[in-house]
This record gives structure tokens, C-alpha cells and sequence, in this order.
């Protein structure tokens, strides 16, 4: 899938390890680099399994229509799909874009 980042900032803490490590421990970088890179591969947001994780989730309330993306019991990639694709279909999805990285729980 292609990957876009909604701001400079989200890019670099996701493109960068150092930052991943201060930011998120080691464990848990490596962990979300993994993920990065399977996202990177996937050939639709259906290739993501919604169990275990990462855990690919469709959100409610305000990120109504985005998808969540866990890579710890608690931190999401919250993204949004972009490009042309089906609502209703997940494995017409092919682009997305990384919107935040938060505990929203």
C-alpha cells in the first residue's frame, strides 16, 4: 500500500528509528517498524488482520470512516484511506494516510 503522513512531524517520528526508540521504547519500535513495513507491503488495508496485531479496527465519532491500526495494547496508527476506493469494500483500499499516533483509549 502507499503510505502518506498528514504532517512533517508524524513522517519523521514514523521514518525515523531513533525517534520511534525515544519515543516508544525499544521493544515496541521494533514492533512498530514491523507493522510499517507490513503495511508497506500489503496490497490492500484487507491484507492488515483484524486479529492479532496489529489489529486493523474502523473507528466511530470523530474518525468516522478511518481505520485503526494497534501496535501495542494501547497505540493506534489512526489512518485515513485516500485515493479512489470502495466504502464498503477494504480490499479496494490501496493508499492511506497516517493521521495520528495516540492512546485514544
Amino acid at each position: 500500500m502507499d503510505i502518506v503522513y498528514t504532517t512533517k512531524k508524524i513522517e519523521k517520528l514514523l521514518t525515523n528509528q531513533q525517534i520511534m526508540k525515544r519515543t516508544f521504547g525499544t521493544n515496541d519500535a521494533k514492533y512498530l517498524i514491523s507493522i510499517l513495513q507490513q503495511i508497506r507491503y500489503a496490497n490492500s488495508l484487507a491484507d492488515i488482520p483484524e486479529s492479532p496485531r496489529p489489529r486493523r479496527h474502523k473507528l466511530k465519532g470523530i474518525y468516522k470512516n478511518y481505520w485503526g491500526i494497534h501496535f501495542t495494547k494501547k497505540d493506534v496508527l489512526v489512518v485515513n484511506p485516500i485515493g479512489d476506493y470502495d466504502v464498503d469494500d477494504i480490499s479496494t483500499i490501496k493508499s492511506i494516510e497516517i493521521v495520528k499516533v495516540e492512546d485514544y483509549h
